[in-house]
């Protein structure tokens, strides 16, 4: 028995000769008690299987080969009674068999024999024969080469060949030649996932990377043909370009630009002057860079000053006087009536003060009476239930609103020694300020609304308290974390002096005392409260401020002191009233500002259309490092500021 061995051999080595071209199973007669190696490993070579398969105990007949579950052919139709695939040559694609007993349930360790009509030259399978697994489904992969054809594969069980057998025809195409080949690499950091590809006809300076760019500005050349949309490290390959075989070679100016599918483009990369040339192809490498944030526009910027904390020395005597004039003013327009007081007036001031400027008994009677008066001016003015003090006052002061327009003309692009960043150039960044607002929260609208801290707001047009709108160049940048900044500067003729002044004289006390709006003269400056203080919420009308004032007092002062009130009260109307005006005219330095050290604003696009929408947030603002010179010193007040595209 044991010589049939070399028989059986070169049986095998015959079945592994030259069979033109086709990979064709030979099945060998084994004897029985010899057992030929099992070499089932896939290789590109084929490999004759001449194991003996398992025993198969079903009745011949009852079992089923079909095509793998999820397989498609070309018609998109799944896989049933026939299988086509169109491929294009060098592409390797995996061929699967399901092998069903007559219950329908699969059947596991069934040899699968593969065979195929194409030459080698075109496609060959990685084995000759592979098994089923416990799904019953076996698989092999066919390998494709540089080459056009069809190939047919036909499958079937080794040991039941009445279970049928399945066919594959694979149609390859062989790729027509490119004309052009565009590869982009993506080195920036936006997340851009997707690209198109742009191609502008560039012959004559047509267009250029520079004419195309998305800021260019101005009428950009619309692209002669888009491709698209590509991934990362999708290639571009383009088979024809319009009129390239008639014009035999053509110049083109190439840009990917990200997203593909975006209203705006974020991520640009472009070629100038790529030829091209009909039955050759041109091959181009682009790199994709992110666009920068666009900053230029005009902004609506609003600055929260505190002009009440943190005053010391001569500023802070003043404004706490004057605010306290809002509470018991008698005593202090006693005081400055009396200061430097001649005449008339200097003869009754000196049985109204001592020389340390405080009220005697006399003069106790004249700051009692002028207390009253307030009370009764801002019960007529407000109603009984509004109480007005010092501390109403202090409230509007320390938080006033500027509104200032800021505009950046063009994009920073000026380097500057020391600065992470790039300068707006020259004369590109400028602000004008415009408005002072105020809370007023016994504002008519104020009443019966829960959202106290946005009613009530009264707007001043800062012309209307210096003569003209403060504005001044600036030097500005952006830094590389997109922050701006602005350096420290003066603003020409905002003065502190005339701005609290004016409010308080010109605003406020119309509020609190009366704006006319009860037929009576309006309480609109320092000479009005003070003459209706010492008289009544009529006198101004009837011009008998002083008279009246006398007839409220004259009962409790000296005959003598009454005779001569009318005249000294006339002469201390002006006196007190010039003396609160130049008190507050004397701090007349004006504002500098500018974003601290190291501390630029964060822009903000909302929208991500690579506009800056915003500078700050009402829940991060940014800081202003804001003083006013006074004296030989300065008040710095806490200030913070944002700004929003308009």
């Amino acid at each position: 028995m044991k010589k049939l061995a070399p028989l059986a051999l070169a049986l095998a080595l015959f079945a592994c000769g030259d069979d033109g071209g086709q990979q064709v199973e030979t099945d060998t007669v084994v004897p029985q008690d010899t057992t030929p190696p099992d070499d089932t490993t896939p290789s590109d070579t084929a490999v004759v299987d001449t194991a003996l398969p398992p025993v198969d105990t079903t009745p011949a007949g009852s079992n089923h080969l079909g095509y793998a579950p999820g397989l498609t052919s070309a018609d998109g139709q799944p896989c049933a009674t026939y299988c086509t695939w169109n491929l294009v040559a060098g592409e390797e694609r995996e061929l699967a068999v399901r092998y069903l007993d007559a219950a329908g349930q699969p059947k596991a360790d069934a040899q699968i024999r593969w065979s195929s009509d194409a030459p080698d030259t075109l496609a060959r399978l990685s084995a000759l024969s592979t098994y089923t697994g416990v799904d019953g489904v076996a698989k092999v992969q066919l390998r494709s080469f540089d080459a056009g054809g069809t190939a047919t594969v036909t499958a079937k069980v080794g040991s039941d060949p009445d279970a049928g057998e399945v066919s594959f025809v694979v149609v390859y195409t062989i790729p027509a030649t490119p004309v052009l080949l565009v590869s982009h690499e993506y080195v920036g950091a936006a997340g851009v996932a997707s690209f198109s590809l742009r191609l502008f006809r560039a012959e004559g300076g047509a267009s250029s990377c520079g004419s195309v760019h998305p800021d260019a500005g101005g009428q950009q050349p619309q692209p002669d043909l888009v491709t698209g949309p590509y991934g990362f490290a999708q290639q571009a390959q383009l088979f024809e370009l319009p009129g390239l075989e008639a014009d035999g070679e053509q110049v083109w100016t190439l840009q990917f630009v990200g997203p593909a599918d975006g209203a705006t483009v974020r991520a640009v990369g472009c070629a100038d002057a790529v030829h091209v040339k009909a039955g050759e192809t041109a091959a181009k490498l682009i790199y994709v860079l992110d666009l920068p944030p666009r900053f230029r526009g005009d902004y609506r910027v609003e600055t929260r000053a505190d002009l009440v904390s943190g005053t010391s020395g001569t500023l802070g005597s003043v404004v706490g006087a004057i605010t306290q004039l809002f509470t018991e003013p008698g005593a202090l327009m006693l005081k400055w009536s009396c200061t430097n007081a001649s005449g008339t007036l200097g003869t009754v001031c000196g049985y109204l003060v001592d020389g340390g400027g405080h009220p005697t008994v006399i003069g106790g009677i004249v700051v009692d009476a002028a207390n009253a008066g307030l009370q009764a001016l801002t019960a007529a003015a407000l109603g009984d239930n509004v109480q007005v003090s010092g501390q109403t006052i202090s409230e509007v002061l320390k938080d006033l609103r500027f509104l200032s327009d800021l505009t950046l003309d063009a994009e920073p692009s000026v380097p500057s020694g020391g600065f992470d960043g790039a300068m707006f150039p020259a004369g590109a960044a400028a602000e004008v300020w415009t408005h002072v607002r105020f809370h007023w929260k016994f504002s008519p609208e104020c009443k019966n609304t829960g959202d106290l801290q946005n009613c009530g707001w009264k707007n001043i047009p800062l012309e209307e308290i210096y003569g003209f709108r403060p504005s001044a160049p600036l030097a500005a940048g952006v830094d590389y974390g997109l922050a701006l900044h602005i350096a420290e500067h003066e603003v020409s003729g905002m003065t502190y002096g005339p701005l609290v002044n004016a409010l308080l004289e010109r605003e406020l006390l119309p509020l609190i005392f009366g704006d006319g709006s009860n037929g009576l003269p309006a309480i609109d400056s320092w000479d009005d409260l003070v003459a209706t203080v010492f008289g009544d919420q009529y006198c101004l009308y009837y011009d008998d401020c002083c008279d009246y004032f006398t007839y409220r007092i004259e009962d409790q002062v000296p005959g003598w002191v009454a005779l001569f009130l009318p005249a000294a009260c006339e002469a201390a109307i002006p006196a007190a009233a010039n003396l609160i005006r130049n008190q507050l005219a004397s701090f007349d330095g004006s504002m500098h500002v500018g974003t601290p050290d190291n501390q630029g604003c964060t822009s903000h696009d909302g929208d991500s259309d690579r506009w800056t929408d915003a500078w700050g947030s009402p829940s991060v603002p940014c800081l202003w490092d804001l003083w006013f010179p006074y004296a030989s010193s300065t008040f710095s007040p806490d200030s913070d500021w944002r700004a929003v595209i308009q």
